[in-house]
């Protein structure tokens, strides 16, 4: 999926994606220096980042097995034409 189309996706399913693939979701914020507790909010850049980066490396490795696919057809290839 693209970031367009994560832009596009409500909130909840954002947070739904974020639960499946294990990605946190929240981040928090200190406005006040003095309060202990620090405030919690849901991150949709973060979310998008991490799913964006996901996408990516699902994308190079299903690239590099395609690759190694076409190699070993090429070297079976060679050896055919090896042994005629």
């Amino acid at each position: 999926m693209t970031q367009e189309g994560y832009l596009k996706m409500s909130d909840e399913e954002l947070t739904k994606l974020a639960e499946r693939y294990r990605i946190p979701s929240t981040s928090f914020t200190k406005e006040d220096p003095d309060d202990i507790e620090p405030d919690f909010y849901f991150d949709r850049e973060r979310v998008i980042e991490a799913l964006l980066v996901r996408s990516e490396a699902l994308r190079a490795r299903r690239t590099t097995i395609i690759s190694f696919v076409a190699l070993a057809v090429s070297v079976a290839a060679l050896l055919v034409s090896i042994l005629k």
